[in-house]
């Protein structure tokens, strides 16, 4: 009973994890869900399908939950004869090839080859925005950040994301939302990450990015990344997380893998 009781545990972990980004949030309910299928060796479903049915009502806007709990719970017997580390890191390396993929579409579109100054905004904490910034930084293109305040529950978001950019050379400056129409030159484009994203082209971020959108609609073109296991057909926004719909959207860069 204790084995079965530590995973109810670690999904009350995962409910309160408000620091990792969806994508390593899906993987460690990956590690839950197929910990309790092996538990129950696929005699008897009753418990895992509780596990995963938990797990999707957790953090139901992040969309990478329930596709990895769902891409588990059908596919993991697939895998026979493999051990159950053997299909989570194959799923882990799956992950992190959309990730690139996505990454570098997002990169080679709004980059390309030009090695001229660009002056982006941003919203909230993505692990993706953070990729083809860094991109940027490697191919030697010139960057003006501004990261917009984003408090929810006690932390500025900008400031975690700060962090992570310092550690790597680049330098953002945080502002309040207002004054994106007072910065010293136009911004070349919004780009944020996303929590989902629907076959409408709408998405799910952390707050204020529908404020951001409105404010930069029909000014600044607005652009998101964020992988195929994010996509989702229904999006479910909720506390701190926020939609932005599709007309404010100029493309939403993913990569072709397909999880449902």
């Amino acid at each position: 009973m204790y084995l079965f009781q530590a995973l109810y545990d670690q999904i009350e972990e995962l409910r309160n994890d408000y620091i990792n980004g969806s994508s390593a949030i899906a993987l460690h309910a990956l590690d839950i869900v197929t910990a309790a299928i092996d538990l129950n060796a696929g005699t008897d479903m009753t418990f895992p399908n509780d596990i995963a049915k938990k797990l999707k009502q957790t953090k139901p806007s992040m969309s990478a939950i329930d596709t990895v709990v769902d891409y588990a719970m059908h596919d993991y017997f697939k895998s026979v004869g493999k051990v159950k580390k053997y299909f989570c890191d194959k799923v882990r390396e799956r992950f992190l090839n959309c990730t690139l993929d996505s990454v570098g579409n997002c990169f080679d579109e709004l980059f390309g080859k030009s090695k001229k100054k660009k002056t982006i905004v941003t919203c909230s904490y993505s692990n993706n925005v953070i990729g083809v910034l860094l991109k940027a930084q490697e191919f030697g293109i010139p960057l003006d950040i501004y990261s917009v305040e984003s408090i929810w529950r006690g932390r500025d978001y900008a400031d975690l994301l700060a962090s992570v950019l310092h550690r790597n050379g680049i330098e953002p400056v945080k502002i309040p939302l207002e004054q994106i129409d007072k910065l010293p030159q136009k911004p070349d484009f919004v780009l944020v990450g996303c929590d989902g994203y629907d076959d409408a082209g709408n998405a799910l971020n952390g707050a204020p990015s529908q404020k951001l959108a409105k404010i930069a609609y029909n000014k600044i073109p607005l652009y998101v990344v964020g992988e195929s296991f994010k996509h989702t057909p229904k999006l479910h926004p909720s506390d701190g997380f926020e939609l932005i719909q599709a007309k404010y959207i100029k493309k939403i860069f993913s990569d072709n893998e397909s999880w449902r």
